[in-house]
């Protein structure tokens, strides 16, 4: 993993460690979810922080001590339940506790949303709306409690990853109920923990995935920085396959034929954009004017990185796109510092093709599959600054059109690209050829289309595990954590899922706190997001399960693609995805190189 920021805090530790394994205590469908947890105890005075100068002043008398033992106690259906606004849990511990890792296991999803308080001046005037936190855990640090985590959903087991604090008690609290005439809260079990940095064998991954076009022309959108943390970036929706034939005048992009220039269905196809805009038509990828379009994405990609700029006529600061040459592009873009470059095969139209089995069939002719998968390893190897291939096929419906995407992946790797991966949803039907022969899966976890919301961490492991049943390895997983919002209220393209730079822009124009997690926000609609803690908590949980890495979807969609007049490390910048992925994977993971 590139280094990008300094940790929130570093801290050097001697402890004694014990292994605690979460399976041995809860007797759950969670065993074997996590790998084991280390516990630690702290042999020496640190300091690690100004709400947490470490004191060795007892614990707080406790009045929920009887409930405290129902959640220690290794068995998940003895409870302690919240059933007013305020009820708290406190668990003391036997004497100073290092932890930065608290699991929670709840029976039902009983937490609720946000509550939006409105605060007014002498004048009865509204001047912010602040959102209070459902479920809150606070932590003692020898004088009073301080809060360090809060979260508006837990749904059955989740990860609550936190700063590294010396503590003797932890308080849970509930404010807020999902049902409000049946208000319940039940937790089956709590574990305060000290994870270490998980020794990596192999490096664990953070993959970023540009889209629409946008890393032909808008490059400078998202902060140079972002592009550091990143391991891989995927370039989406400009390779593709033509669809149809060129006699048939269906409309499948647009309102344009892909039958554009009498390419054959199958045939592989550069999607030739608008000026600033999306694809305009389908273009041969060893044209000159591919080339010319591939050579400025690779001079526009480092000027930007390298903050190539002039003083234009007014005096602004503009980025100077003739500063460097494409062979000065080539040099970095071969170099240790830039993240590796992948080209998306995008294929299917994004599921409006998905009934109609012509958009995939032509790759069950061998002929077609094989012209197809020649040309897009000759495209590889004329651009060799391009590291693997992506398959974006959404989605095969039958069997059939599996067979032909597993060949397909194996044809693109006996061609030599040196690795190839999918982006996958559950409803993939798998062959052994795709799991012999396919280098990373990635999967989409996050919408979930049947209510409208993004996937709790409880799903998502729920969905990883589904995957290693039937026969993935661990070491090939990428789990996928969403840079957008959906629509909450019903369907999830109308109003059109909306950024989370552009959802946190809007929402902080009336607030002066965000919400932290991953339920609701309000911006007109409902929208459902995930927060920087939220994804914090999802690495967290990928370090501990062993999965190859994360990716996101996408990469400017995260905060500071809207906000350019900020500095990327500024008090906004904390709320930057980016920057809560980088955070956690240097947190809780050691790379092999580091």
């Amino acid at each position: 993993m590139k280094k990008l920021w300094t940790p929130v805090i570093a801290v050097a530790l001697a402890v004694g460690v014990s292994a605690t394994s979460l399976a041995a205590q809860w007797k759950t469908a969670y065993d074997g979810l996590l790998t084991k947890p280390m516990e630690a105890t702290m042999t020496s005075v640190t300091d690690l922080g100004a709400d947490f100068l470490v004191s060795n002043e007892a614990a707080p008398a406790s009045d929920t001590a009887d409930a405290a033992k129902a959640v220690t106690d290794g068995d998940e259906t003895t409870t302690w339940d919240a059933t007013q606004k305020g009820d708290h849990l406190q668990i003391n511990f036997d004497g100073l506790k290092l932890i930065n890792v608290i699991h929670i296991y709840e029976n039902g999803s009983g937490v609720g949303n946000y509550i939006e308080t409105g605060v007014y001046d002498d004048n009865d005037d509204l001047v912010d709306i602040v959102s209070k936190p459902p479920f809150v855990i606070e932590a003692w640090n020898g004088a009073e409690w301080v809060e360090v985590y809060e979260i508006d959903a837990l749904r059955d087991y989740h990860v609550c990853a936190i700063d590294p604090i010396q503590t003797n008690a932890i308080r849970l609290s509930v404010h807020a109920f999902s049902n409000s005439k049946n208000p319940k809260v039940s937790i089956g079990e709590v574990l305060a923990t000290y994870q270490p940095p998980v020794q990596r064998e192999d490096p664990f991954l953070n993959v970023g995935y540009s889209g629409k076009n946008g890393w032909l022309t808008r490059f400078n959108s998202i902060p140079s920085e972002a592009l550091d943390s990143l391991d891989d970036l995927i370039l989406i929706e400009t390779f593709s396959w033509a669809r149809y034939d060129d006699t048939d005048e269906r409309s499948v992009y647009q309102g344009r034929t892909t039958g554009d220039e009498g390419f054959k269905a199958g045939a592989f196809v550069f999607q030739m954009p608008q000026p600033g805009g999306p694809m305009d038509h389908y273009a041969d990828p060893f044209s000159d004017d591919v080339d010319q379009q591939m050579k400025k994405a690779a001079i526009s990609l480092v000027t930007w990185h390298e903050k190539k700029t002039k003083t234009s006529g007014d005096g602004s600061t503009v980025y100077d796109y003739d500063a460097l040459t494409y062979e000065d592009a080539l040099e970095y873009l071969h170099s240790e510092e830039a993240p590796r470059i992948w080209i998306c095969l995008t294929g299917g139209d994004w599921g409006k093709d998905n009934n109609n089995a012509q958009a995939h069939n032509m790759f069950n002719n061998p002929d077609v599959l094989d012209k197809f998968t020649t040309d897009v390893v000759k495209f590889v190897k004329k651009y060799d600054w391009i590291y693997g291939v992506d398959i974006d096929w959404e989605y095969p419906q039958t069997s059939t059109q599996c067979d032909a995407l597993g060949k397909m992946v194996v044809q693109l790797k006996q061609k030599g690209i040196p690795e190839v991966s999918a982006a996958v949803s559950p409803s993939y039907g798998y062959t052994d050829e795709m799991k012999a022969n396919l280098d990373r899966l990635n999967i989409m976890s996050y919408m979930q289309a049947e209510d409208n919301v993004h996937m709790s961490m409880n799903q998502m492991a729920n969905q990883i595990n589904t995957y290693v049943s039937k026969g993935w390895a661990l070491n090939k997983i990428v789990v996928g954590v969403p840079y957008y919002g959906i629509n909450a209220n019903g369907s999830i393209t109308q109003p059109l899922p909306l950024s989370f730079g552009t959802l946190y822009s809007t929402y902080m124009g009336s607030h002066s706190t965000f919400p932290t997690g991953m339920n609701s926000i309000e911006s007109g609609i409902r929208f459902v997001i995930n927060s920087p803690q939220m994804l914090k908590d999802k690495v967290a949980w990928c370090a501990l399960r062993g999965v190859k890495g994360v990716f996101n979807w996408q990469q400017i969609n995260d905060l500071q693609a809207y906000n350019p007049g900020e500095t990327f490390n500024s008090e906004n910048g904390d709320s930057s995805l980016a920057r809560a992925v980088a955070e956690a994977i240097d947190e809780f993971i050691v790379n092999p190189a580091e």
